[in-house]
């Protein structure tokens, strides 16, 4: 899930059009729509956009947290050459640990 990141706007080391084959990249404009629809959609992975509103991001890190998804806030201090990385690395993980949380319950 993208927040605050328009189509065509995701910074491209992400490496987003790679992946929209085997994952759906779902975007919403605000914080809290996109809490709303954590809770129904369950992403593995939340990206913040640096426009999003300071007071926002804790909300979307709660609810981030409450499904389990993982969640950067893109921002001058992240490093653009291992966006990519992070990203495929952290599908696995999240992947993996919902598959766990599944077979326990």
């Amino acid at each position: 899930m993208l927040v605050g990141i328009g189509a065509g706007e995701e910074p491209p080391e992400l490496g987003l059009r790679e992946l929209t084959g085997a994952l759906r990249v779902v975007r919403v404009r605000h914080a809290l729509p996109a809490c709303q629809r954590m809770t129904i959609l369950h992403p593995l992975v939340v990206i913040v956009g640096p426009s999003v509103r300071e007071w926002s991001v804790p909300l979307l890190q709660a609810s981030a947290r409450c499904i389990e998804a993982a969640l950067l806030q893109l921002g001058p201090l992240v490093a653009r050459d291992v966006l990519r990385e992070w990203l495929r690395r952290t599908l696995d993980v999240t992947m993996a640990r919902r598959a766990r949380h599944n077979q326990s319950a």
